[in-house]
């Protein structure tokens, strides 16, 4: 009785060894991706920053800037 118990322990170990051993086996790492500091670490980089910067500046001022006389007239009658 105490090999069976003692031969099922084991195995048990060994199962969750060969499980928990695979965590990052189907993380992959998309081609190309960069990270910020290496990005931004060249001149090209920059320029491409200051570009996306422009255009996330753009797209607030086309959007909600324009909107917000719309809600303060409705707000304040």
């Amino acid at each position: 009785m105490k090999k069976r118990i003692y031969l099922l322990v084991g195995a048990l170990c060994i199962i969750m060894q060969l499980v928990s051993s695979c965590t990052n086996f189907l993380e992959v790492e998309e081609k190309g991706k960069t990270t910020i500091p290496s990005f931004l670490s060249d001149p090209d980089g920059l320029n491409a920053g200051l570009v996306g910067a422009y255009n996330k500046m753009y797209a607030y001022y086309d959007n909600e800037f324009t909107k917000y006389p719309d809600v303060a007239g409705i707000c304040c009658q």
